[in-house]
């Protein structure tokens, strides 16, 4: 093994300086010939404290851990079976290394942003919900209900190729006003016997964009109960039924 000769490097500690042996040396970091790279290591810590270098601590304490590995391999084993003493300093010299690796990209991202600010986070207020407004978690509920109710609705193959031949779609303002005549008769609808009054897909789909179309031109309020959402008339808008009137 050669004796290396040093430039006297700053090393940003002890792991980075036993990389520096181990590369020099070319020497396996799983078989870590501790005698020679601790006389080497000695070397650099004495040529440092000739040039007035002062040490951090870690470099000493490193230097005992490096001695006690090399005592603790020259002792005689008793047992087949013992741990390599110099395990713990692999595990560490292997995750300094995987650390130093990714170094120059974080300092190539740092030197991107170091001219950029990031704004303060600020609290926002809350959205108002209008008053006869269509809320997020109502929506997200009649979806729901609608996709539960899709499921259940059996269509043939045959009866959706003559659904698409005969062109039997159905009018949303049609549902719209099959809906508002229940309200002559009814305070409130369920959306889910709505949803149950469909006889294919297409009426279902028809129900869902009319309920909220009349939720859009505030006609109806739509609200949540226990397992259903209920529609009801809002008295503070009139009705087209009630208009024809």
């Amino acid at each position: 093994m050669e004796n290396p000769t040093f430039r006297l490097e700053v090393f940003e500690g002890p792991l980075d300086l036993l990389l520096h042996l181990i590369s020099k040396n070319k020497v396996d970091i799983y078989d870590i010939p501790v005698a020679e790279i601790l006389e080497q290591y000695l070397a650099y810590m004495k040529a440092a404290e000739d040039f007035n270098i002062e040490l951090a601590s870690e470099f000493s304490v490193m230097a005992a851990q490096l001695l006690l590995i090399k005592s603790s391999m020259i002792l005689p084993k008793y047992e087949d079976i013992e741990e390599d003493p110099r395990k713990q300093l692999v595990e560490s010299l292997i995750e300094y290394q995987l650390f130093k690796a990714t170094r120059p990209y974080f300092q190539e991202r740092a030197e991107s942003f170091a001219g950029s600010f990031v704004r303060e986070q600020e609290t926002l207020a809350p959205i108002p919900v209008a008053k006869y407004g269509l809320s997020p978690d109502l929506l997200s509920g009649a979806v729901r209900m609608l996709m539960q109710r899709k499921e259940e609705i059996k269509e043939e193959p045959e009866f959706r190729m003559t659904t698409i031949m005969s062109r039997d779609v159905v009018s949303i303002d049609e549902k719209i006003g099959g809906i508002l005549t229940l309200f002559r008769s009814q305070r409130n609808l369920s959306l889910r016997s709505l949803y149950k009054a469909a006889r294919s897909r297409s009426e279902l789909i028809a129900t869902f964009l009319a309920v909220l179309q009349l939720c859009k031109d505030q006609h109806i309020v739509l609200e949540e109960t226990e397992d259903d959402l209920t529609l009801s008339v809002n008295t503070d808008v009139p009705t087209t039924a009630d208009a024809k009137e």
